[in-house]
């Protein structure tokens, strides 16, 4: 594992970050590349032709990296041009109660954005504040609060049409589109997931918005299921125009990445004891085909945080992480070896012993 000569900043500004996998903010912190895309898809959500509401979504297991591609996107969003500059609203459904509708969550969330809109005249924020006051007296069971919505919706739709036509010719000069982001929706329940889609395929198809998901497709396939009498993968179909999936990073900045993460959690190791020929044999001949992905990342970095400070100054580090590394990915193969450890370390105690060694060890790997 090569010590790193980076001269930027960055990297040491980002030190605590890159223990604790927190998501990254900035496209100048890019590790996978992820920036170029998040640019593209900035780029392709200010300039296409939007008519109603229009729903994007990116695909990709858990630990891939979709929040730090958020942060990338809303950064590159928020270095538009005042006149192209969208509004950008995060709805995070995961991170509330859940005892509070996911509809009166939502709505509540697009009236706290618009309120501090400085191009909307107190009036009309409002007769927001009202339909929200009205969403939120809906008295239906949980579940139904979504489709309650778009009977309030029907109720009110002279009123709703004008909210929707002033909403529209306030905010285009100023604000040519409005970008609703929502993730984690793969950490919610089936219900809640329905009631989500629901919501989309039910608000007033205002012009010129654009809702960007995230989730773990396979996830949110399994827990739709059968819905309303429709396979989750179609059922999904119906609500998502454009989907993507997560670009996968290449195998040389996953290298990158965890070689960074690994000269972080062994910063102290006197290079004597860290030799970077045995190193080199370890990696590439065993722990590199491992890492395939940032997850596979993740999990071995942080189990060596942890267990690598129990044991610090006892053992070779780099045999270390190559035991873990068996630990985290073929558990079973690490079980035989702690249940076995005269087979794999250790020395024979005299010459004498070599023979019956030798035949137990044949015995052991023939058995």
């Amino acid at each position: 594992m090569a010590q790193s000569e980076s001269n930027s900043q960055v990297e040491s500004d980002n030190f605590n970050d890159l223990l604790a996998d927190k998501p990254l903010i900035k496209p100048q912190q890019d590790r996978l590349g992820y920036a170029p895309f998040a640019r593209h898809l900035a780029d392709s959500i200010c300039q296409m032709n939007v008519l109603g509401g229009f729903v994007i979504a990116v695909y990709g297991p858990w630990g891939f990296g979709k929040s730090t591609l958020l942060n990338f996107l809303d950064y590159y969003l928020q270095q538009k041009l005042e006149n192209e500059q969208p509004i950008i609203v995060h709805f995070n459904p995961w991170l509330f109660s859940g005892d509070e509708d996911i509809t009166k969550r939502f709505i509540n969330q697009i009236q706290t954005s618009l309120s501090q809109l400085k191009a909307l005249p107190e009036s009309f924020k409002a007769r927001i504040t009202n339909l929200v006051r009205a969403v939120s007296e809906i008295p239906v069971p949980y579940a139904e609060a979504g489709k309650a919505l778009v009977k309030l919706f029907d109720h009110q739709q002279r009123d709703t049409s004008e909210l929707k036509e002033e909403l529209e010719d306030k905010l285009k000069e100023r604000h040519p589109r409005i970008v609703v982001t929502i993730d984690d929706i793969d950490k919610l329940t089936a219900e809640d997931i329905k009631q989500l889609f629901h919501l989309l395929g039910g608000i007033p198809n205002f012009n010129n918005v654009v809702y960007f998901l995230l989730f773990d497709r396979q996830v949110v396939i399994n827990k739709l299921g059968n819905t309303e009498g429709i396979p989750g993968e179609v059922y999904l179909q119906k609500f998502v125009q454009v989907p993507f999936e997560l670009p996968i990073p290449d195998k040389t900045l996953l290298r990158r990445l965890l070689f960074e993460k690994l000269n972080a959690i062994f910063a102290d190791i006197p290079k004597q004891l860290f030799k970077q020929s045995h190193w080199g044999n370890v990696y590439f001949q065993g722990i590199d085909h491992f890492i395939t992905n940032p997850r596979d990342v993740t999990c071995l970095t942080n189990i060596l945080t942890v267990t690598y400070a129990a044991v610090k100054g006892e053992v070779n580090p780099v045999d270390f992480i190559a035991i873990e590394t068996l630990r985290v990915f073929q558990p079973m193969i690490y079980d035989i070896i702690l249940k076995n450890p005269q087979f794999f370390a250790g020395h024979l105690a005299n010459q004498s012993l070599l023979i019956s060694t030798l035949d137990e060890f044949k015995r052991f790997h023939h058995s």
